[in-house]
């Protein structure tokens, strides 16, 4: 019964998303235009600015990035559901609606329809983000749309309402055209589920997008959003934008809208998920978190902290880096250990200073991971429609005291386990001052990608260089910084032997240097918390050394 009730949504689910592609694909399956290049090309800032004067319409711009989605989705499967149709003036929201049946199509039109006249691209709009194309993570609500988080039994679960960022970002003038895939229960580092398949990544098939946000990283990578709002708890959203080779910045708790978001763990507040954007450029990246925080976000959000945006004026100095190269559990990869190198060498170049930090990092790993498994993984659990063997399903072998996260915890225990959070937070702040850093540098993951089925060997390891950062509420940023050689990252002889966690030995055997070549590489920017600002400038500061480092190569 299980498996039927399965493969029934599921298909029922992939057919109404294939119909909308089928209905666009007249006006989307086709190249760009020279006009739509051009327009294509513009950063945010400008591409609002055109919009608001008139000299470029909203239907322009949502064809261009419609066919790039519509292109991406053929490459990558990292469409989740389209919106499309239903912004376009020559389609009828009736036929694009997410619902099946006529009179479904009614009751959704007469809920709904004064939002699509709204909203959709024939509207006159001008605001800070009049006509930009920004995708959403299929967790996060959008009226009239199912929230699956990647689940067949929440395949017609429609959002009544749309969340706060959604609804900002109509206000600005933002037009919300696809929603993107993500692994089921989102968790996972593979943006894999039954109801919408696997998500591949652009730069190699063979390989994950990362995840959870792996849909709107391939998206972004395949240009086919100026933005992605997603969510991040572990890594989500800077793990997606390392390994497709795009810009992310998760914030502190708090700093960016996050109601009507929904994750794998939902009332989990002794660890908390975040929702914040993934971009093409760090100018985007940049440009649209403070136009986010300039609409006061927190008269849309109860959990916002009414924090203006604040101009980051890095001090004239040289800046002072911290680099982190081990977390304690796994090292680094030779292309991740590269990448930060190359960092490095282009900073002092720059003159800025840059001194290794070294930190306790294997004890907080391990209170996050029984810190967001406390209830025994039920919440993942819960909504599948059919049965798992064991909880590896998700989460598959760990270092054996990193198990310790999935046995179910008392209250008693829990409370102990956010107490040992604060002792973490503390010892991390008073190392941070004691060091006098600035920022700190260090990879994303410790691999830069895992293959298909790579999951079921390494587990969720990859990511303790990012989960680290979502137990302590810092700021951190990624951008791409090289890629994988064949020649330069691969592995030095008898590195097996030097490995001294069950963890470490897991993830080392996803690493492949000559199948990985040409994946991208990036480095993660972190700062003090609730100082997103100042991390994105520092972001800048690192991407500006390394291109002059690069230029300086050539010339040489």
């Amino acid at each position: 019964m299980f498996s039927y009730t399965l493969q029934r949504d599921c298909a029922s689910a992939q057919a109404r998303r294939q119909s909308k592609l089928n209905a666009l694909a007249p006006l989307l399956d086709a190249p760009l235009t020279p006009s739509e290049e051009r327009l294509h090309s513009m950063c945010l800032s400008r591409l609002v600015d055109s919009c608001n004067s008139g000299a470029v319409s909203r239907r322009d711009v949502l064809l261009a990035y419609g066919k790039k989605a519509f292109s991406a989705q053929s490459a990558t499967n990292c469409l989740s559901d389209i919106m499309i149709g239903d912004l376009l003036p020559e389609c009828s929201p009736s036929t694009s609606s997410s619902l099946n049946g006529d009179r479904q199509k009614s009751e959704f039109l007469d809920s709904h329809g004064d939002e699509y006249k709204r909203h959709d691209c024939r509207s006159p709009c001008r605001g800070s983000l009049a006509g930009v194309p920004v995708s959403i993570k299929d967790c996060i609500d959008v009226a009239g749309y199912p929230t699956t988080l990647g689940y067949s039994a929440r395949a017609t679960n429609v959002a009544k309402s749309s969340a706060a960022i959604v609804e900002l970002l109509r206000d600005a003038g933002a037009m919300i055209h696809v929603k993107t895939t993500l692994p089921c229960g989102v968790l996972g580092l593979e943006t894999t589920s039954a109801l919408f398949g696997r998500t591949s990544n652009p730069r190699n098939a063979a390989y994950s997008p990362g995840a959870s946000t792996g849909g709107g990283g391939a998206l972004l990578a395949c240009g086919g959003s100026v933005v992605e709002v997603g969510t991040d708890i572990g890594g989500s959203i800077r793990i997606p934008a390392a390994w497709c080779g795009v810009y992310s910045l998760k914030g502190s708790a708090g700093r960016f809208p996050c109601s009507g978001s929904h994750f794998s763990c939902p009332g989990l507040e002794s660890l908390q998920a975040v929702a914040s954007p993934m971009a093409r450029s760090l100018e985007d990246l940049s440009a649209f978190w403070e136009r986010v925080v300039q609409m006061r976000p927190w008269e849309y959000d109860h959990t916002c902290v009414p924090l203006p945006w604040r101009p980051a004026d890095l001090p004239s100095r040289p800046l002072r880096f911290g680099v982190m190269w081990y977390d304690g559990l796994v090292p680094l990869a030779p292309a991740q250990k590269r990448a930060l190198e190359i960092v490095v060498s282009a900073l002092r170049a720059e003159g800025h200073e840059v001194v290794d930090f070294e930190a306790p990092t294997f004890g907080p790993l391990k209170t996050a991971f029984q810190l967001i498994l406390g209830d025994g993984a039920d919440a993942v659990y819960q909504p599948l429609q059919h049965v798992k063997s064991a909880l590896a399903y998700f989460l598959p072998p760990l270092d054996a005291e990193l198990a310790l996260g999935f046995n179910r915890k008392t209250l008693t225990e829990e409370r102990a386990l956010i107490v040992e959070r604060e002792h973490w937070k503390h010892v991390w702040h008073r190392r941070w001052r004691d060091v006098k850093l600035d920022f700190l540098l260090t990879a994303p993951t410790s691999v830069p990608g895992v293959p298909e089925g790579g999951q079921a060997v390494c587990g969720l390891t990859p990511a303790t260089y990012s989960f680290l950062f979502n137990l302590l509420d810092l700021p951190a940023g990624v951008l791409p910084i090289t890629e994988v050689s064949r020649e330069l990252d691969a592995l030095p002889h008898n590195f097996a032997a030097t490995l001294e966690t069950d963890a470490a030995r897991n993830t080392f055997k996803v690493y492949d240097a000559d199948k990985m070549h040409g994946l991208p590489v990036g480095v993660q920017v972190v700062g003090p918390r609730l100082e997103e600002e100042r991390v994105l400038e520092a972001m800048k500061v690192v991407r500006d050394a390394v291109q002059c480092s690069n230029a300086r190569a050539k010339l040489c």
